[in-house]
Formats: structure tokens, sequence, C-alpha cells
């Protein structure tokens, strides 16, 4: 076996092993493309979590751990977008390990690390704050952008 194929089953196993004291049975979470991606809920949140490879800054190749959310398409009214842009701005700045983004529309909740620089209780910690802001957010910008159903 590889030395970087012995890594990733190390990754993988952590990945897993935090899952499990989220209370979460990790064999339910993964997905059937990747057994390198899980997903999971927090409430009606979903939760992306990941490894994919990345470039550090002395351009190595190294294992990233990324964990996301989709909040919501971004409002197609002129108005409410540029509101709801303004508003992501600035909830970002007041973000600590997490990052709002933008991807083909839609908002996004994520965080990424390098994985061999986090601890099991890093990773527990990610994965329940992304998971509490993505459900917190999800509410608050639905609540504020979405349009209402009319009742008929």
């Amino acid at each position: 076996m590889s030395k970087s194929m012995k890594r990733l089953r190390r990754h993988i196993f952590f990945v897993e092993e935090a899952i499990q004291q989220m209370g979460i049975d990790p064999a339910l979470c993964r997905t059937k493309e990747s057994r390198i991606r899980w997903e999971m809920h927090r409430s009606d949140s979903q939760i992306l979590v990941f490894l994919r490879e990345g470039l550090s800054s002395s351009e190595d190749q190294k294992e990233v751990l990324v964990i996301t959310s989709p909040i919501m398409p971004l409002p197609k009214d002129p108005a409410k977008r540029m509101q709801c842009l303004e508003q992501l701005m600035q909830l970002n700045h007041r973000l600590i390990r997490e990052t709002l983004s933008i991807i083909n529309d839609w908002i996004f909740i994520s965080a990424s690390n390098y994985i061999e620089f986090l601890t099991e209780e890093e990773v527990v910690s990610l994965l329940d704050s992304l998971s509490f802001y993505a459900h917190k957010f999800s509410i608050q910008f639905k609540e504020a952008y979405m349009p209402k159903p009319t009742p008929e």
C-alpha cells in the first residue's frame, strides 16, 4: 500500500471517529459516490463533509477537510439580492472559523483546514459549529429573503 493511501485511510478513520463522537453513525453518512464524502443533517440543514487535496503555501499537495452546507439560493429581486449580499459580508466578518460564500447563485457556509493539523476534538467542534450556523442562517435568510407563500 502506498504512503498516500495509508495517509488517506488514516484521515478517513479520523473523520469517521469525529462523526461518531457527535453521536452519528458514520456508516449512515457515507455517500455512494465516494468513500471520502459524508452527508448528514442538522434539523433541515444538509451538512457535507469531504476530503480533497489542496495546495499549501509551500506548494505541497495536502489533504484538506471541507465541511460545507448550502443555505439557500440568492434572491432574484435586485434590491433583496443587494441587501442579502451586504448582510453576508457583515456576517462573514463576525465568523471565526466558518466563511459564507456564493457558488452558482447559492449561499454556502463552509469551513476547511489541512486535516493533518486538526485534532479529533477540533473536527467535532467544527462539525458542531458549522452545523449550528448552517441551521441558524438557513432560518434567518429564508425568513428575510424567500418569498412567503400567499394563502389561497
